[in-house]
């Protein structure tokens, strides 16, 4: 992505620059010229938004990823996998009542 937006960045200076020529004598733009500036600032914006939502999701699922680990270490991640496995032949205990709880 890093290619991405160094192309991005490198279009919106060329663009900037070639603003900057008129800088100081104004600009006429034939109907074509305009359209295609018109164009190109869309095409930026449109880049923009992708990379942005990819940056978004890429956050989220690193948070996700984190959260998981904290969550589950190794070997309760082991455990946890083999119980959820199609083929498993772990079989969970049954919970046996506490001292404390109340049976009628």
């Amino acid at each position: 992505m890093t290619q991405e937006f160094e192309k991005l960045s490198d279009a919106l200076k060329a663009a900037r620059d070639r603003m900057a020529d008129f800088r100081h004598g104004g600009i006429v733009l034939t109907g074509e010229e305009l359209e295609e500036t018109i164009q190109n600032f869309s095409r930026f914006a449109a880049q923009a938004r992708s990379m942005e939502a990819r940056l978004i999701e890429s956050d989220r699922l690193q948070q996700a990823g984190i959260s998981c680990r904290v969550l589950v270490n190794g070997r309760g991640a082991a455990v946890l996998s083999a119980f959820r496995g199609e083929k498993s032949n772990v079989v969970p205990f049954i919970r046996r009542p506490s001292a404390h709880s109340h049976q009628p």
